[in-house]
């Protein structure tokens, strides 16, 4: 015995200064934190506490000032990166608001000044990449640089002067040709009453660009009052306010013809252009530049999933920046749902169990193997012939408890508004009999029993996920057969039904899913159980309990969000009612579509990680050296011109 003490002596001792070290350990943790939180340092508050909470887990206390004192950090980093935006640290403060959303992920402010620190910065590098181009001659690609800057930071004034230079500066371009003029200095006309044929005429002196008309044109008067105009506006206004309008032939020469439906059709160039798409169906497209381009010849082909449109080059160019501001990928999400089945049994046998109940006595004669008496034998039987049957006496003192855990941790990605099914158990089969003419057919189903959880998410563009959750916990229960013979098991089903909305990496726990059964049998010996107090000792007690709770916890994590055009795209002119085109009304017509343009951004990361910097496509602006966890902007090198 004393041995025995002696071996034992050692681990516990050895526990008991584990133990003491662990207390001791988390106190000091949190008088550290609580001195750190007075000084208002509560990001070191923050590690203090939760170093102690690590050692002691279970401690409420710990517990709420560890989760304040994340909070309160978390909001000392989002004051700073806000103060840093302010003063153009763009990098400092990214990493402030990083910090913060790693604190606290819910901290929509931190996404935000994450995002806008980042653009921001994006755009100052795009506009100094723009100046360095423009030194090179590269108006084209300095003009989509600007256009990139000015896309991230609309308050960026410095970027929109240098593109109004450049528009003024640009040679003036109608029907794909870059016109040959005279003069790129503005022209101011006051004409009353005359001819148009002589209005254009004068034109044509000041411009050198040689009119052809039409043998439609009528020789009518106009009147004109215009200062400072450059060619192209003088031209849109001419045609338009004598339902004229024109085609240039090439870079001196334009032709002049009255605009009526005959006349069109007559000098109109019509283009066959052919659309490859990524994400929308050409099918369902077809009905939308129908419906906003009036296309009539148009297309499909679904293997390839092309649409093929044949219509004027206005029409051409409006199709497909329509198109590209919808072929967009969709939205994708990962859902991580843990599901939890917690089993509570506790069961009691108490008291005295008699096996078997009953006490029997029995006559046996050793001649017979029957097991039958004849008159002779119950004649001459004895005491010594007599077996009796006594029941034994079984002690019952057995206590249980049980506390299963069931965890299951299914991950499955899904598409925006696309449902996504998860069952975990069994397909149990249920067998039914018909019986036609005499003859019995079984008929078998299968009945999905266990865990089944439907979900169908909706991203949202602010990274929210709406999510319609349906879960189900089926179990097997008796196995009952019915008149006509089948047998059938009795399903028991717990149903929980939502709709919730949850930020990206933000966790919903749903439970209260209980089912609880308690059972209680009770065996006395006649009499004596019956006798009160005493009677317990002749009576044997079965109680039984069985609890189940069912917890499911679901986080989605945003894999890809909605890409978002620029506003080229989200918003472009669109002509007349009987005449397309994408060039604003009296707008400025020096102007040319860039042939540099901007790609997609990169979807692989959050947009406030520096991930893969953006480029301008056709090799204009390839990415930034300078990597990853410095959050630089994308580099932009000096191409050739497109």
């Amino acid at each position: 015995m004393f041995r025995l003490y002696e071996d034992c002596k050692k681990p516990l001792l050895v526990l008991l200064i584990l133990f003491s070290f662990l207390g001791c350990s988390s106190v000091a943790h949190m008088r550290d934190g609580d001195s750190y939180a007075m000084q208002g340092n509560w990001h070191q508050a923050y590690d203090s506490y939760s170093k102690g909470l690590e050692a002691s887990p279970d401690n409420i206390e710990l517990r709420i000032k560890t989760e304040r004192s994340r909070m309160e950090a978390a909001a000392i980093h989002l004051k700073k990166g806000e103060e840093l935006l302010d003063k153009n640290d763009y990098g400092r403060a990214i990493l402030q608001a990083q910090v913060a959303l790693s604190l606290n992920p819910s901290l929509k402010r931190a996404h935000f000044l994450s995002v806008e620190a980042k653009k921001r910065k994006d755009a100052d590098y795009y506009y100094q990449a723009a100046l360095d181009l423009l030194t090179s001659h590269k108006k084209d690609e300095a003009k989509a640089a600007l256009k990139k800057a000015i896309s991230l930071n609309p308050s960026l004034e410095q970027a929109k002067a240098e593109l109004n230079k450049l528009r003024e500066s640009k040679k003036t371009t109608m029907g794909g040709y870059e016109l040959n003029l005279k003069s790129s200095r503005p022209i101011t006309l006051k004409f009353k009453n005359t001819s148009i044929i002589d209005i254009f005429d004068i034109i044509s002196k000041l411009s050198g660009i040689n009119f052809i008309f039409d043998d439609g044109v009528k020789k009518s008067k106009a009147s004109i009052y215009l200062e400072n105009a450059t060619f192209g506006q003088v031209m849109e206004l001419l045609l338009t306010t004598n339902k004229l309008f024109k085609k240039v032939v090439n870079e001196n020469t334009i032709i002049i013809i009255p605009d009526t439906k005959t006349k069109r059709k007559q000098y109109q160039d019509l283009l066959i252009q052919t659309f490859y798409l990524s994400n929308l169906e050409a099918k369902k497209s077809v009905n939308l530049l129908r419906t906003l381009l009036q296309v009539k010849s148009i297309y499909v082909n679904e293997k390839l999933n092309t649409l093929v449109i044949r219509d004027t080059p206005e029409v051409i160019e409006l199709a497909e920046k329509i198109l590209k501001a919808n072929d967009l990928a969709d939205s994708e999400v990962m859902l991580d749902v843990e599901i939890l089945e917690v089993a509570r049994n506790n069961s009691t046998n108490l008291g005295l169990d008699l096996n078997p109940d009953s006490i029997e006595a029995e006559l046996v004669d050793p001649s017979r193997t029957d097991g039958k008496l004849t008159y002779s034998t119950l004649k001459r039987f004895s005491k010594s012939d007599m077996l009796f049957s006594i029941p034994d006496i079984v002690i019952n003192l057995q206590k249980r408890y049980g506390d299963v855990n069931l965890l299951a941790n299914p991950k499955i990605r899904v598409l925006n508004k696309k449902k996504a099914k998860i069952h975990i158990g069994d397909r149990v089969p249920i067998v039914t009999v018909t019986t036609n003419n005499g003859v019995s057919t079984d008929n078998v189903q299968y009945v999905d029993v266990g865990v089944k959880l439907n979900v169908e998410p909706e991203i949202h563009l602010d990274n929210d996920v709406s999510l319609k959750v349906k879960l189900e916990i089926s179990s097997l229960g008796a196995l009952t057969t019915t008149p006509s013979g089948s047998q059938v098991y009795q399903i028991g089903t717990r149903n929980a039904e939502t709709e919730l909305r949850l930020h990206d990496g933000e966790t919903q726990v749903i439970g209260g899913l209980i089912n609880d059964e308690e059972r209680n049998s009770t065996v006395k010996v006649p009499f004596f159980g019956e006798i009160p107090i005493l009677g317990r000792l002749f009576s044997s007690v079965d109680s039984s309990g069985l609890k189940t709770d069912i917890l499911l916890s679901i986080t989605p994590h945003i894999i890809r969000n909605r890409e978002i055009p620029e506003l080229e795209l989200l918003r472009i002119w669109s002509g007349k009612q009987q005449e397309f085109s994408s060039k604003a009304p009296f707008g400025n017509f020096n102007e040319k579509s860039s042939a540099v343009t901007l790609p997609e951004p990169a979807t692989d990361s959050p947009a406030f990680f520096p991930g893969t910097p953006p480029n301008i496509r056709n090799g204009t602006i390839p990415q930034h050296p300078g990597g990853v966890n410095d959050g630089s902007p994308p580099m932009l090198n000096s191409g050739g011109n497109t």
